[in-house]
This record gives structure tokens, C-alpha cells and sequence, in this order.
């Protein structure tokens, strides 16, 4: 008998949290069978509008990526010295497009090549700003990665 009551009282309390979480996001659900129901509370034929509208944009590259480190890049000293490796970077772009800051966030485990990642990619990097929720331009920020090959 006291399992049976525990069991009612949980069920109880998860039907009022599930109730009361339907109130508070207004959105459709989807039950234990699978089905959808919908806990909107609204008038049949309002459509809600996606969010997505109104949440920001980051910012795009202009130019071709591929383009911002080539191979004529590799300094014959490097080659010398069998310097390799994967540069991972961030950028900092103001709401013009142009980058103002750039850091290696993981390292090649060269220092050459970590400050030519970010010298060139600063030079030659082009963009088009991040957008707020209302389409004006902000400051955003662009994450890349740059592998440098000894040429052939």
C-alpha cells in the first residue's frame, strides 16, 4: 500500500512539473508514446515565430580562405629546420569586417610559424561583420586553423 501511494504522489508531482514547464516555454511537447501534442496555449492558427530571426550572426569570411597562407609562405629556413605543423587562431573582427586582434590558440610548436599564422591571416583575411539580432554590425570574433607543410 505504501508503495502504491509513494508511486501516485511521483506521479502526481512530475504531471504538475510537466504542466507547469509547458506553461512556462509555450511549446509543443512530445508525450511518452511519441506523439506530439501541442501546450502552446494559444488561438488555432497562430503561427510563433522561430527564434531564429533574432539571434546574431557571426562574422563570414569575403575571401577565399585558402588564399590567406600559401605555400610560397613557407620560408626556405623553415624547410631547413623540417618546421610543421596545425595553427588554430581566433580573430578579433570590428564591426567594419577588418581584423584587429589575432591569437594562436593552439600551437604548431614553432614560434615562427604561430606569428606568421597571425601575421599573414591579419593582412590578408577579409570579412563581413557579425550582425546583432537586428541586423546591425558588432564586433564578432572567427575561429580558423592553418596547416603548414614543409613544400614538395
Amino acid at each position: 500500500m505504501l508503495h502504491a501511494l509513494r508511486r501516485a504522489v511521483l506521479a502526481a508531482a512530475r504531471a504538475r512539473a510537466l504542466a507547469a514547464l509547458r506553461a512556462k516555454i509555450g511549446s509543443s511537447y512530445r508525450s511518452r508514446s511519441g506523439s506530439a501534442r501541442q501546450g502552446t496555449g494559444r488561438k488555432p492558427g497562430v503561427v510563433r515565430r522561430s527564434c531564429a530571426e533574432d539571434e546574431p550572426a557571426g562574422a563570414r569570411p569575403n575571401s577565399n580562405t585558402s588564399r590567406w597562407v600559401t605555400n610560397d609562405d613557407y620560408r626556405s629556413r623553415w624547410n631547413l629546420e623540417k618546421m610543421a605543423g596545425t595553427a588554430r587562431f581566433a580573430l578579433a573582427i570590428d564591426a567594419r569586417g577588418k581584423v584587429t586582434g589575432c591569437t594562436i590558440t593552439r600551437s604548431t610548436g614553432h614560434a615562427p610559424l604561430g606569428a606568421a599564422t597571425c601575421d599573414l591571416v591579419t593582412k590578408r583575411a577579409r570579412f563581413e561583420a557579425a550582425r546583432d539580432g537586428t541586423g546591425k554590425p558588432v564586433a564578432g570574433n572567427y575561429s580558423g586553423v592553418i596547416t603548414w607543410q614543409i613544400p614538395k
